[in-house]
């Protein structure tokens, strides 16, 4: 309301492929800013934050202390605006949103066939480098196995090849009912617990960059956040009698609080499989809105909520998903 700028995250099944093309070409477009294969030893690489896509890996992987705390939500709904927010600039399209993937719905039976995983989404559902869709021949991190800069996965689910032996893996995502009832429960902290937990499984199930502290090396991580934001909007709208309240959200510090200011050079194993970031000092010249301000906003009568709190500039909204997918097999 108020001529805000209206923000509609559909499910990722339900958008067009006119709306994907938009969403796939300002991901790649914005990439493309920073050219360099992973980060140099001084960290000149990464440009400042928000002004380029690794410097969205780099924040993530030096904000540890953001991770399993209260912080945790509302931290990565203001990394989600300010991605959104790049991607309408460097397209010059505002109506670009990230779409969410309901990864509940797909369930054990139908997360390895999954639309996400197609050569026009996400990229197949395989072992190693992304070869095919959005983040194809993403230059990032050498995989140790192949040696060549990429973005990759390492699938967990599905059926599992070691000495000979075979067997399968099941997702172990939350059902539907769980899900009801976390987001029926008033307990903030409790519900933040729950939802990271259940980040951590489909991280886990994708494997890769996806299960690590750069998760947005993976193009997926943000409609993954975007869908975990989706649930606690769902239970900040249920809650709109303790919503403000947050547990131990009065101790939300500033967004940029929570990066650390000196990345510590990584053991030798951590350096193999994801680089290592040298040590240097983080800049976030974005960060300047307190996680306070994207923890509660005013719901009107759209339905949406306006964010962020102290001064809004847009009016965000999730519309319920509408398709069951095209599984590709």
């Amino acid at each position: 309301g108020g001529g805000l700028q209206q923000r509609v995250r559909k499910e990722i099944h339900d958008i067009t492929e006119a709306e994907w093309t938009k969403f796939r070409d300002a991901v790649r477009q914005f990439k493309a800013i920073n050219t360099c294969e992973g980060w140099s030893q001084s960290g000149s690489c990464t440009p400042p934050y928000p002004h380029g896509y690794d410097s969205f890996v780099k924040i993530h992987r030096d904000s540890e202390t953001a991770m399993w705390t209260d912080d945790y939500l509302p931290w990565h709904r203001k990394q989600l605006e300010d991605f959104e927010t790049m991607l309408q600039s460097v397209s010059d399209d505002c109506s670009i949103t990230v779409p969410y993937w309901d990864w509940v719905r797909e369930g054990d039976a139908g997360f390895t066939t999954s639309e996400v995983w197609g050569p026009n989404r996400f990229g197949s559902y395989v072992e190693g480098c992304l070869k095919d869709g959005i983040g194809a021949d993403f230059g990032m991190q050498k995989d140790p196995r192949t040696l060549v800069w990429c973005s990759r996965r390492d699938p967990k689910v599905g059926t599992q090849n070691l000495a000979g032996l075979t067997w399968e893996v099941k997702a172990d995502l939350p059902p539907q009912s769980e899900v009801d009832s976390m987001v029926a429960s008033g307990d903030y902290s409790q519900f933040r617990n729950w939802a990271e937990q259940a980040s951590s499984k489909v991280k886990f199930a994708v494997g890769g960059h996806m299960d690590s502290p750069v998760d947005p090396r993976d193009p997926l991580a943000f409609s993954h956040y975007a869908f975990l934001d989706k649930l606690w909007m769902d239970w900040q709208k249920t809650h709109a009698d303790v919503a403000g309240s947050c547990g131990a959200c009065g101790l939300i510090k500033d967004y940029c609080d929570d990066v650390s200011v000196e990345i510590i050079h990584a053991d030798a194993e951590t350096i193999r499989q994801f680089g290592d970031g040298g040590s240097t000092e983080v800049t976030a010249s974005g960060c300047d809105r307190a996680e306070a301000n994207y923890f509660t906003g005013v719901v009107n009568a759209q339905g949406c909520v306006e964010l962020p709190t102290d001064s809004p500039s847009y009016c965000l909204s999730y519309q319920p998903q509408q398709s069951a997918g095209v599984p590709i097999a």
